[in-house]
């Protein structure tokens, strides 16, 4: 299993000005370009520089924090995906049809392909001077929880604190006056939208859209940040430390039933389990939360608002 682990080191002595030059020389992040510390080649970032003084003119006490990301492990920045510290942008021609790395429309079934592009720069490691090693920690990966030990979490919480919030109009960011319900409805090319949901935004989605997957996954994503940035509402509990059980599994229904019907809960058979990691990574990278994955019948994701260290 790739693991992403964080080397500390502390570095005293060194001038403000000069300290930042040393480790994100002319503003931006660097990579290790040869062998550093056992690591190959382009696998350590230097990701955090933090330091104090009583002034400018006084000497610094520092810690450096660099990243070390083996090829293989995959990561988010904002949208864009990540392979070790190379970005993965997806192969699409200019009017969006998926290509398939040889600029050929993507077969029917085969997973997108996205081409490895090298965006940051690199300098020699060995020729720095990072002060004094402290140790290395694996930085956690996605957390999982069953659906019923989250409830009962939240239960002994709200038994300790007395109180408790459930909504189908959840307040959990910025409040607006209108926050409608959304949810995405899967069609056939042969039936049109026929749920009803009151006061609902309704996204539909053919079926038989290529690549499916893919599609679906990309639209998960975008409600979750419209849920996120306060846009849109979907079905969530609240406990009383601010965290939120959000129900993705309510956002999804199948209307391809033949009989003119709705399946509700169906998001586990349309996306396999490690797109909800995927999801937590992408939700992480873009807001300052911890997020955990719940499993079950209802799958879905619990959001917890992150402390910003200063």
């Amino acid at each position: 299993m790739m693991t992403e682990t964080i080397l500390r080191f502390v570095l005293k002595g060194v001038h403000p000005f000069k300290l930042f030059q040393r480790f994100h020389p002319d503003g931006k992040r660097v990579l290790n370009r040869t062998e550093w510390r056992g690591r190959k080649p382009r696998t350590c970032c230097i990701t955090r520089v933090h330091g104090s003084a009583t002034s400018l003119e006084s000497s610094l006490s520092s810690t450096v924090e660099v990243t070390f990301r083996p090829p293989g492990f995959i990561s988010y920045l904002g949208n864009t995906r990540y392979d070790g510290w190379d970005a993965l942008i997806l192969d699409q021609a200019a009017d969006g049809v998926l290509l398939d790395g040889h600029g050929k429309p993507l077969k029917e079934g085969d997973p997108p392909v996205y081409r490895p592009v090298k965006v940051y720069g690199d300098v020699d490691f060995n020729e720095i001077d990072f002060g004094e090693f402290v140790e290395e920690v694996e930085r956690d990966d996605v957390k999982h929880v069953q659906h019923d030990v989250l409830l009962e979490e939240i239960n002994r919480r709200i038994h300790h604190q007395g109180h408790f919030s459930f909504s189908m109009v959840s307040g959990f960011m910025a409040p607006r006056r209108n926050r409608p319900v959304a949810k995405i409805v899967v069609l056939d090319h042969q039936r049109q939208h026929q749920v009803i949901f009151p006061d609902a935004e309704i996204e539909s989605l053919n079926r038989n859209e290529p690549h499916f997957t893919h599609v679906l996954y990309v639209r998960l994503l975008r409600l979750l940040t419209r849920f996120m940035q306060g846009e849109v509402s979907i079905k969530s509990m609240s406990d009383c430390e601010g965290g939120v059980y959000v129900e993705l599994s309510d956002s999804l229904v199948d209307a391809t039933q033949k009989d003119g019907g709705s399946r509700f809960n169906v998001l586990k058979e349309y996306l396999p389990e490690h797109f909800m990691d995927d999801l937590a990574r992408q939700i992480t990278s873009l807001f300052l939360v911890d997020v955990r994955v719940v499993d079950g019948e209802q799958p879905g994701l619990y959001i917890l608002p992150q402390q910003r260290e200063l």
